[in-house]
């Protein structure tokens, strides 16, 4: 009987002492950012082209057109390069004036064939970088995230190793949606030396799609100087394994509580890869909710002009306060199913683009798909302290478009 007391008492004392031993604290993402710093390579950064263009979107405007070229971080001896292209009003007056000083713009820009500046790039010059530098006046960097490794030809990085690279340094900060991140928080720095300003005064909108989305996301939560993101093309989600998992700090439900950026989701219904309605398993564990527009029936490894237009009315709306709006959502009875009005409208707008063999969009497939959604206002705004004739959603007819 002694020796049963005896066990008794030794058990409690170790479960006394456990409970008594302080719990690892939890590292925020913007903890993690400043530990992953001391690691990264010098933020050198190349300037290769500088020159004035004509603005293809309002020919009655001039453009500054950068060609930089910087590096991200090294990763087993190898360093990430970003070569950017960046547009800004060629009147700096434009993005100095104290309302607009330190906004800017930077696109995730992906890749076709492996190639980080190959056939995609015009794409992105075209529809993202120029439309938005010309009709916003916020200057804007197109970047290839992850990059590209020198000497391969403008090869694409393959992050097929990054999990393995995380699971051999066990740094949560060596997770693949955080090292993915790291361009964006770099290339903010970047721009505030093109732009001649404290990297402190920068404020920004980023956006990124598929294997760019969450990144971006997550570092929205390690850095407060983004204020809108653009997360486009990425529908996977999260189960309660996730949640409860070490790593949870690097998936968006989350991370969310230390996110103060707006969120538009840009996707697609019958997308490649995805579930149909799997944003709404992404969207009920936003708190608040994401703006969500779903294009109909539209390829993941494509861009619809929804795509570049939404990402210009949000980044108006993050920076200048365009106006935005609930679209109403009631459940609909279907075949013995029951789903939201917007999912159902969304799905009969979706039918017709493709009996009819056609991507244009319907009023309906611009509501999400069964969730409460808030959707941007399609009409005119004003950007805040924009010079005359500097007129946003204008042409080189004067006409709002």
């Amino acid at each position: 009987m002694l020796r049963n007391a005896l066990v008794l008492l030794l058990t409690a004392c170790c479960l006394t002492a456990l409970a008594a031993e302080p719990a690892t604290p939890e590292e925020s993402p913007a903890q993690l950012w400043a530990r992953v710093q001391k690691t990264l390579c010098p933020l050198d950064m190349t300037i290769q082209k500088d020159e004035i263009v004509t603005s293809d979107t309002n020919p009655a405007i001039q453009l500054r057109r950068v060609e930089v070229k910087f590096y991200s971080q090294e990763i087993e001896g190898r360093k990430w390069g970003h070569p950017c292209v960046v547009y800004m009003p060629a009147d700096p007056k434009v993005y100095q004036s104290p309302e607009r000083r330190g906004k800017v713009v930077i696109v995730g820009q992906r890749s076709w064939d492996g190639l980080a500046t190959g056939p995609w790039r015009g794409a992105f010059l075209g529809n993202y970088g120029e439309p938005i530098a010309a009709r916003t006046g916020y200057p804007t960097m197109i970047c290839p995230v992850p990059g590209e490794y020198d000497g391969e030809n403008g090869r694409e990085i393959s992050i097929g190793f990054l999990g393995r690279f995380y699971r051999s340094t066990g740094r949560l900060f060596d997770h693949p949606h955080f090292r993915i991140g790291v361009p964006y928080l770099r290339a903010m720095d970047v721009m505030a030396k093109l732009m001649g300003i404290d990297k402190g005064d920068i404020c920004a909108v980023i956006g990124g799609h598929s294997k760019r989305a969450t990144p971006a996301y997550i570092m929205a939560a390690a850095d407060p100087r983004i204020v809108g993101v653009v997360y486009m093309g990425n529908e996977s989600y999260w189960n309660e394994r996730h949640l409860a998992s070490p790593e949870r700090a690097v998936y968006p439900p989350y991370a969310q509580k230390w996110v103060e950026a707006k969120t538009l989701y840009i996707g697609s219904t019958n997308e490649d890869g995805y579930a149909l309605f799997d944003i709404n398993k992404v969207v009920d564990l936003m708190h608040p909710p994401w703006t969500v527009e779903m294009v109909p029936n539209w390829r993941h490894s494509s861009q619809s002009v929804v795509h570049p237009m939404d990402s210009m009315m949000w980044i108006e709306h993050c920076f200048d306060g365009r106006p935005s709006r609930r679209s109403p959502i009631s459940p609909t009875r279907t075949r013995g199913r029951t789903s939201s009005g917007a999912a159902a409208s969304t799905a009969r707008a979706a039918a017709r683009c493709s009996a009819a063999g056609s991507t244009r969009r319907t009023r309906s497939s611009r509501r999400a798909c069964g969730t409460s959604t808030t959707t941007i206002r399609p009409t005119g705004a004003t950007c805040t302290g924009i010079p005359s004739g500097w007129s946003p959603w204008a042409t080189a007819s004067g006409k709002v478009t």
